[in-house]
């Protein structure tokens, strides 16, 4: 990489994460996390014999992710748990994102419905990795034997304007 200036290094290192991040991280291995582990699940990696992390699936996490949508919802659903600037208030926020994580929304006593509620997400599910102070030494000496499949995992997309062709 001695060819590379620092400001070309420092693009394709960013690249490079992105690239790992979006193409491999989400698109492969998550789908494979979810396939594969139980959320609370919690596993030890090792290479060689060897403990070099513990991969865990924590349950997706539920927050509120647009106050002007909460706001909108409780104006329509719970008008009681609006402030006078049209924010809902912490406490029924927070007792919404729980009503969400358990049953997926609120639900309406009145009708029995359970709503949706606006303004309140809940994350895809993603494995947590939590490597291990040796973990750079461990796959070091287990490269001879995953050489091959970490060059799969980190090829590179070919279409035009991908990546190298």
């Amino acid at each position: 990489m001695s060819d590379l200036t620092l400001r070309q290094k420092l693009t394709l290192a960013a690249w490079l994460m992105k690239h790992i991040e979006k193409d491999i991280r989400k698109g492969q291995l998550n789908p494979e996390a979810v396939a594969e582990m139980t959320p609370g699940e919690r596993l030890a990696a090792k290479f060689g014999g060897q403990l070099a992390a513990w991969v865990s699936m924590p349950q997706p996490s539920t927050r509120v992710s647009d106050h002007d949508k909460l706001a909108a919802w409780c104006r329509k659903h719970l008008p009681q748990a609006l402030y006078q600037v049209e924010r809902c208030r912490p406490e029924t926020a927070t007792a919404l994102v729980d009503d969400v994580k358990r049953q997926g929304g609120w639900l309406d006593v009145e009708s029995g419905e359970v709503i949706p509620v606006d303004g309140i997400t809940t994350g895809d599910p993603s494995p947590r990795v939590d490597l291990e102070d040796c973990a750079g030494d461990v796959i070091m000496r287990a490269w001879p034997e995953i050489r091959e499949t970490a060059g799969v995992m980190l090829a590179l997309p070919a279409g035009e304007g991908d990546g190298p062709a």
